[in-house]
Parts: C-alpha cells; sequence; structure tokens
C-alpha cells in the first residue's frame, strides 16, 4: 500500500519563486541575453529539485521532484516526529533556499545536521536514524508520522 502526501507551498516559498522568475523576466524583458541565459539556467536547474510530494510505502519514503524521484530507505528509522521549529534558523551548507524548494543540506541548534526536501517550514516533520536526519514538510503531518513509523516496520498503515 502506498500513501501519497501533497507538499504545498508556504507564503515565503512562494514568494521566493515570483521573485526569482520576476528577476529573469525584468532580465530578459531588458535585452539583457547573457544574464538572462544564465539566469534561466539556474531558475530551471532549480526546478529539476522543485519538491512535488511525497509517497509512504512499506519500508521507503519516495520524494517527488520533476520527472524523477528521491527514494530513502526507512530501515533503522529511530524516530519521526512533527516538530515546526526544525528549520527555524537553519544555515544552508549547501542547496538551494528557494526557489521552488527549500532542499540540501542546513544545520541549526535543534536539529543538528539535517537533510531537507521542504516546501513549508511550519509543517516539518523529522526523521531521524542513528547519524542521518530527514526534514521532510507534508501537507498532513500527523497522518504522515503514523504512515512512516508503520512503514519503517513494514506494517500496514
Amino acid at each position: 500500500m502506498t500513501l501519497r502526501f501533497g507538499a504545498p507551498w508556504s507564503t515565503s516559498l512562494t514568494l521566493i519563486s515570483l521573485f526569482v522568475v520576476g528577476v529573469f523576466a525584468l532580465v530578459w524583458a531588458a535585452g539583457a541575453v547573457v544574464a538572462a541565459v544564465l539566469l534561466g539556467a539556474t531558475v530551471a536547474l532549480a526546478g529539476c529539485y522543485a519538491v512535488l510530494g511525497y509517497a509512504v510505502e512499506p519500508g521507503a519514503l519516495v520524494v517527488y521532484r520533476p520527472g524523477w524521484e528521491t527514494r530513502i530507505d526507512l530501515a533503522g528509522l529511530q524516530s519521526a516526529t512533527i516538530d515546526p521549529d526544525a528549520m527555524r534558523f537553519a544555515l544552508r551548507v549547501f542547496g538551494a533556499g528557494g526557489p521552488f524548494a527549500f532542499v540540501g543540506r542546513y544545520r541549526n541548534r535543534r536539529t543538528g545536521p539535517f537533510t531537507a526536501y521542504a516546501t513549508d517550514r511550519d509543517r516539518c516533520v523529522v526523521l531521524r536514524w542513528n547519524g542521518r536526519t530527514v526534514v521532510v514538510t507534508p501537507d498532513d503531518p500527523e497522518t504522515f508520522v503514523t504512515a512512516v513509523e508503520a512503514a519503517a516496520r513494514r506494517d500496514e498503515f
């Protein structure tokens, strides 16, 4: 059985995405072709890493991306907790802080080092393994946590 979850955008992610696309449009309209091509390539690359949603299936979490997916093995999962503050004051080590998603390696005092596949920092679910932490932001965090815990045990959910 597979349960699917949306990845709703926060207001901040929407504004960042609109701003970046707007700057690209202005640069293009101004006729700065080289700058527009470079900025357009950056926007397109960021779009490839967008988070479109999640699926929980026995033993795995799937993060949907445009044209591809990231599979995360749930074996050894120690905890799955809802924490709206998990990304607060996070420092991006490597990745993107918008547009289209907050993805990559981050770190803060509260969560420690983690990999984010996020679109709404107020819906954070923190998944912890020994030596690894992942933060995702599903549309229904409570149901997601229940499903992930069952999937990690390979139970029906």
